[in-house]
């Protein structure tokens, strides 16, 4: 009992510091709710005066977010992918970057069939083109992942630029600088080719947008909002959509409210959404039929139709199961997918999941510094200023708690507006007093200084290889991914000369998610490619259409890894 709880706790060391820090400073505040008063005051009226230059404010951001992923690059280099999803978007980086929209099926599709990725009619990733265009301009500049570092910088500007929509600029700069550490420098957002940055800027423009619509109607800022469902709807396309419908609908209700002309509504907001969104439709259908056949069949539904039987929403019941060619994507999705859908559609797997969705925004978007907070939230639901704020928060929450899985950048939307809630929290307690001293203000100011702590030390964790776990769970400081090992084999064949085929044999107790078979968009042109081993009589005509490349065999299942050359 007692080794397993001390492994729980190393676990989750991180959380405890931060838990340990929040308790220290909070005794602090109570006691000496005036220690280091004057320096902060100066400090907050420096920042409070550079942030009413609100597009300084925001260039500030950006490039601060910018800099401060790049100063972590010796303890945070460029990520090595290991989770489906990610070579997924890098296909659609790698296709986009060579000027194609997709690719052709290639003849000897069947050896290359993967996870979350289209073999017929097309090859391609199966995912909206948003984050593949993100990785498409970092592929162009020198590595996929440089898209990665500017969408996070950018990211933390918008969200300066929605809260600046919301509230004063001082606490619109304090809320960006929160974003810049806990979400810019070493989640998985950042570090990872995940899609996360992206739905978030585009919630912040959507956000952002709204208040300037409901105060000045004025076009631009209708332009903005389109831009923002625009590449919603190319990220996150369902959790875009419940947002989009939710802002659409408090922008009519409060036109309603104020008798705005049905020729006014029009003319500063309809026209100018419809001259992005059409053309955005227009050539979402286009790339849809390009790649998948179909003008309005999504990539997602044309793979999920393909190899799924478990559905993304509770209320789906289960499809029939399709052949399948390979064992490990047969087991992936008739056992760990089907097998959690089933779970989950049951009373109580239904609160387990509802429970793990819980906990997991709690560690990624709230962790300890903001938990104390949370018994303060109440307080706001009957605030004027984000009222509209809760019911679109609602709205999304609904979406959130009907989807069979959740990973935080599900809830990545709505990221802005989360962190604009805590804003309101702060600015309620920042007036708050106990026996007469200012220990609200003392609590406000804690955020920003556990913050910039907890930097350091995750800093320090780095740079000294200190054995602290930074695997799991998702926080603003771990990234979760699988460690394939895959890069140190492609490293050891580009140091080879020539080119090379892979064929990848997988025991049948494998791991489903410790996947290898994964290529470039240009499978032929590849200095490496990787296939599934089918068998002897499978891989004749493989091996003949390859004729002339090194041929090796990996054991995916073996350890250590090796590359075994076919003679």
């Amino acid at each position: 009992m007692l080794v397993s709880f001390l492994a729980w706790v190393w676990v989750h060391l991180l959380a405890f510091t931060e838990a340990a820090l929040v308790l220290i400073y909070i005794d602090g505040a109570f006691r000496y709710p005036d220690a280091g008063s004057h320096r902060f005051t100066r400090i907050e009226k420096l920042l409070g005066q550079f942030a009413r230059r609100r597009a300084a404010a925001v260039a500030a951001v950006i490039a601060v977010a910018f800099l401060l992923r790049g100063a972590i690059f010796p303890i945070a280099p460029i990520p090595e992918p290991g989770v489906h999803d990610e070579f997924s978007n890098l296909l659609a980086g790698d296709t986009f970057a060579h000027g194609r929209l997709t690719n052709p099926t290639h003849p000897m599709w069947i050896h290359f069939e993967s996870f979350q990725i289209e073999q017929k009619p097309s090859y391609a990733s199966m995912y909206p083109p948003g984050q593949g265009l993100v990785l498409a301009l970092g592929e162009r500049l020198g590595n996929p992942f440089f898209g990665v570092w500017i969408m996070g910088a950018l990211m933390c500007g918008a969200i300066c630029w929605m809260l600046q929509g919301w509230f004063s600029p001082g606490w619109a700069l304090f809320g960006a600088g929160i974003a810049v550490i806990r979400l810019a420098a070493f989640s998985y957002w950042s570090n990872s080719y995940m899609v996360g940055a992206l739905p978030a800027a585009a919630g912040a423009l959507v956000l952002g947008a709204l208040p300037r619509i409901l105060r000045r109607r004025r076009a631009r800022d209708a332009i903005v909002l389109g831009i923002g469902i625009a590449v919603l709807v190319n990220s996150r396309p369902f959790e875009g959509a419940i947002l989009t419908a939710a802002v659409i609908l408090t922008i009519a209700y409060h036109f309603v409210r104020k008798r705005v002309g049905v020729l006014g509504a029009a003319r500063t907001v309809a026209l100018p959404l419809a001259l992005v969104l059409l053309p955005t439709m227009a050539l979402m259908a286009y790339y849809n039929w390009r790649v998948f056949g179909s003008a309005f069949t999504m990539p997602y539904q044309i793979n999920r139709a393909t190899y799924a039987i478990a559905g993304v929403f509770l209320w789906d019941t289960p499809h029939p199961a399709p052949v399948y060619r390979h064992q490990a994507m047969a087991d992936y999705y008739t056992h760990w997918e089907l097998s959690a859908f089933q779970q989950a559609r049951t009373l109580a797997g239904f609160l387990n999941l509802t429970l793990w969705k819980l906990t997991g925004a709690w560690q990624f978007y709230v962790g300890p510094l903001l938990t104390l907070h949370l018994l303060l939230i109440p307080v706001t639901f009957r605030d004027r200023r984000i009222r509209p704020l809760w019911r679109i928060a609602g709205a999304v929450a609904l979406a959130l708690f009907v989807e069979t899985w959740f990973m935080p950048h599900y809830a990545a939307p709505v990221a802005a507006l989360i962190l604009a809630i805590f804003i309101q929290v702060l600015r309620h307690l920042r007036v708050w007093s106990w026996k007469g001293k200012p220990v609200g203000r003392a609590l406000v100011r804690m955020v920003a200084v556990v913050c910039v702590l907890m930097l350091g030390i995750r800093v320090g964790i780095g740079a000294f290889h200190l054995r602290v776990n930074l695997g799991w769970p998702n926080t603003w400081a771990t990234v979760w991914t699988v460690p394939l090992g895959r890069q140190k084999l492609i490293s050891e064949l580009e140091s080879r000369p020539g080119s090379h085929l892979v064929l990848v044999h997988y025991g049948p107790a494998h791991d489903p998610f410790r996947e290898y078979v994964y290529n470039d968009a240009g499978i032929d042109h590849a200095r490496i490619v990787w296939a599934r081993d089918m068998g002897p009589e499978q891989d004749r005509a493989l091996l003949d259409y390859f004729r002339g490349r090194h041929i090796w065999t990996l054991d995916a299942d073996s350890e250590p890894l090796k590359l075994v050359p076919v003679n």
